[in-house]
Parts: structure tokens; sequence; C-alpha cells
């Protein structure tokens, strides 16, 4: 369930974005649910506003993105909430 959920937040992002090279549709869905799969085996102890809410930062521009969006974007965005909520 949530790993179907997460997916569903990155399927979003990635059809938000404006990037050059855009995944076509039968890619995203398995190419999502990998990435998914890692967040939720990494990141186990985030809440669901964690990831909403670096996910808005890429969507808003405030972390770039070049290219196509993919894993290791997302893995280093979440990895730099994580170093910054943990100083909190």
């Amino acid at each position: 369930m949530a790993t179907q959920f997460i997916g569903q937040l990155l399927v979003s992002l990635d059809n938000t974005l404006k990037v050059k090279d855009k995944s076509d549709v039968k890619e995203q869905g398995k190419k999502w649910a990998v990435v998914a799969i890692r967040i939720i085996d990494k990141y186990k102890y985030f809440k669901v506003s964690d990831l909403v809410y670096v996910f808005n930062k890429i969507s808003d521009g405030e972390i770039k993105i070049y290219g196509a969006l993919n894993r290791q974007d997302i893995m280093g965005a979440l990895h730099e909430h994580d170093k910054l909520r943990s100083m909190r």
C-alpha cells in the first residue's frame, strides 16, 4: 500500500516537471516502483509529510533537476532533507 502511494507521488512529480527527457508511460510504473521500495527501505521512519515536502520542493524548483528525474535525484533530495531534519 505504501509502495503504491509513494509510486503515485513519484509518477505525479515526474509528470509535473518540465524536464527534457521524460519517461514513457510504460516505463514510469516500473521505474518508480523500484524507487518507492528503496525509499521505504531507507527512510521507513519518514512521515508522508516528509515525502510530500521534498517532492513539493522539487516540483517548485527549489531543488534543481537537470535532464530526466531519476532515482539519484530523489534519493539525494531525501538524504539532504534527512540531514536537515536530524539537525532540528
